[in-house]
């Protein structure tokens, strides 16, 4: 046996509220823009101290260098 399938309405918006693109009206709780702006910056953040982190050894090994052959005023 078919069954019909069921009509659901869109619910209304809240007065105030600026309706949604998607239909939706319905805020999902601590979904918030700003939390996509935390990880980006989290995610710069961490890939800035990984860059740095990786050129330290080498200027590490050149100044020691140049202080082994003389140049440590270079």
């Amino acid at each position: 046996m078919i069954e019909k399938p069921i009509h659901i309405e869109p619910s209304t918006p809240v007065e105030g509220e600026k309706p949604s693109t998607n239909g939706s009206q319905h805020r999902i709780a601590g979904n918030s823009p700003r939390i996509g702006g935390r990880y980006r910056l989290a995610i710069a953040g961490a890939i800035s101290i990984i860059a740095i982190l990786a050129f330290i050894p080498g200027w590490i090994q050149k100044w020691l260098w140049m202080d082994q052959v003389g140049y440590s005023s270079v």
